[in-house]
């Protein structure tokens, strides 16, 4: 008798929604993390882009006299409140070249042109 209490105990369904559940969510978070590791480095890459014209903006804002101070120190600075690092200035003539990362190390770097062209 107390195997055949055993054998129906086995067949029994209870908590398989459960584990259904479970294992859908598994699967739902394992396929989610590339798309939300992907989404973060899209939105790094575009804040890092957007700091480094605002940089090169304000240094040629300096260039041309319409603000105080030295283009690239003026550079630094809006560099440093955007939380990057000024990696380089150059100035052409009426023009300035920022390139700025977001930390020393380098691993990725953004580039902006600013000021009169040709």
């Amino acid at each position: 008798m107390g195997g055949r209490l055993l054998a129906e105990a086995g067949r029994s369904e209870e908590g398989s929604g459960t584990m259904l559940a479970l294992a859908t969510l598994v699967l739902v978070v394992g396929a989610a993390t590339p798309l939300i590791f992907g989404a973060n480095q899209a939105l790094e890459t575009e804040s890092l882009e957007s700091a480094s014209e605002l940089v090169a903006l304000s240094a040629a804002d300096s260039l041309s006299g319409f603000r105080t101070g030295h283009p690239c120190e003026v550079a630094r600075s809006i560099a440093s409140q955007n939380s990057v690092v000024l990696e380089s200035c150059k100035i052409q003539g009426f023009r300035i070249e920022v390139q700025v990362s977001k930390s020393r190390s380098a691993d990725s770097i953004a580039r902006a042109v600013a000021g009169v062209t040709d």
